[in-house]
């Protein structure tokens, strides 16, 4: 086996990594032209003589083609490696291409402050290719040839484009939106909620969440698609795994669909890592609480709360974490006061008794008050023939009660 076949065998194998969309290079190749510091990206595709076409143009910085033939030429190298704010990392990006299938494949750059450009054309088996000069502006093409397959091209990169960069961003620049063309049409776009939904920011994580008929929730990281999930407990399985209980469905039209973005989201997401990374649950735990906010403010166009509760649930809602850290430390300080009087109370070694003695002298001692004459129960005739006065006993003797009990056990025949 040749050097080419050894690496095209290698190349084809890295890039089906990218799972089982054959449309997957468009979103590297957006990706690359982003880390590229692109602003506007043209794509063209056509039919035309039995054969298809696939032209990426971008309006990046560009590269030498030493630069190209050491890191974009080579698999597992790469220039953005510690490089802040790229998306791309691991060299495998661009031979995603080969999911194209191309006959040919025509990689031209012009790197910027310089004039010279160059243009390389590979053949499909790589065993091939040529380097020559020519003239172009500052940026980076990619053009990929193929037989014809009879397929509504122009649809389907639309759908591709749409799918994994619809709110793909430029680097460095904040929320501005990378204006990705194709065939004339631009098919990116800001994030905007739905109506009835909501739109949410909080330390590099922003998104939308808007009320539709589905449920689902499509991962970001720098405006590219890095999973999607039904809800966010799907979103946290590790691949391969089952759900550990079972979701019930939400009644149409009131599912939560949510778009959320990050630039601190690790890359390596999109080969079904997510799970392993820490952003990814905060980005999580932040989609439940604008999924509740978005609930509690439908219900209340339904049903208002009173105005002591909107200001409780904000507090709730803005403080959330602060709010249960006070509880929890309140709820300790309660337990603990009231431990520390029952034990003031007790002691072992004297019995109750000690108890009583310790607070008669402490308590007040009221006089007694005579309030027959508000009773007004049942009456009944006086006991005759008795007149010596049943003996109360106090035990233990000695000690001076400050609350009397009078128990009466029976009564003698006199």
């Amino acid at each position: 086996m040749t050097r080419a076949a050894d690496f095209l065998a290698l190349a084809e194998r890295e890039s089906s990594r990218y799972g089982d969309d054959p449309w997957v290079f468009v979103r590297e190749l957006l990706q690359n032209a982003r880390d590229a510091g692109a602003r506007n990206v043209r794509v063209r595709v056509w039919s035309e003589a039995g054969r298809e076409f696939f032209i990426l143009e971008d309006d990046g910085r560009g590269m030498t083609w030493a630069q190209a033939r050491a890191f974009l030429l080579t698999l597992h190298a790469s220039s953005k490696i510690n490089v802040g704010g790229t998306a791309g990392k691991f060299g495998v990006g661009f031979w995603s291409v080969l999911r194209f299938l191309p006959d040919e494949i025509v990689l031209r750059s012009s790197p910027s402050g310089k004039t010279r450009a160059w243009e390389a054309t590979f053949s499909a088996d790589l065993e091939d290719f040529r380097v020559v000069e020519r003239q172009m502006e500052a940026g980076t093409g990619v053009m990929l040839s193929r037989s014809a397959r009879g397929v509504d091209l122009e649809n389907l990169v639309w759908e591709a484009v749409r799918r994994y960069a619809r709110h793909l961003r430029v680097r460095g620049a904040g929320r501005a939106i990378l204006r990705v063309m194709v065939n004339g049409r631009v098919a990116t776009e800001r994030m905007c909620p739905g109506v009835p939904g909501l739109s949410f920011s909080c330390r590099g994580v922003f998104g939308i969440v808007t009320l539709a008929e589905e449920a689902g929730i499509e991962v970001l990281a720098h405006g590219l698609q890095v999973r999607t999930a039904a809800t966010v407990d799907d979103l946290l399985l590790e691949p391969g795994r089952k759900k550990r209980k079972r979701i019930s469905e939400v009644r149409r039209g009131f599912a939560p669909q949510v778009v959320v973005d990050s630039d601190r989201l690790a890359v390596l997401a999109a080969r079904g890592d997510l799970a392993q990374d820490r952003e990814l649950l905060r980005m999580a735990r932040r989609v439940r609480d604008e999924v509740h906010r978005l609930m509690i403010r439908e219900l209340d166009r339904v049903a208002p709360r009173s105005q002591l509760g909107r200001v409780m649930d904000w507090i709730s809602g803005r403080w959330k974490g602060l709010t249960r850290w006070v509880i929890g430390i309140l709820g300790i300080l309660a337990v603990a006061f009231g431990l520390a009087r029952s034990f003031s109370q007790f002691d072992p070694g004297v019995g109750t008794d000690s108890a009583v003695e310790e607070q008669s002298a402490t308590q007040v001692i009221e006089p007694y008050f005579d309030r027959s004459e508000s009773y007004g129960g049942p009456i009944v005739d006086p006991i005759r023939g008795g007149e010596i006065a049943p003996d109360i006993l106090f035990s233990p003797s000695g000690r001076s009660p400050w609350l009397a009990v009078f128990r009466i056990i029976g009564l003698t025949e006199g």
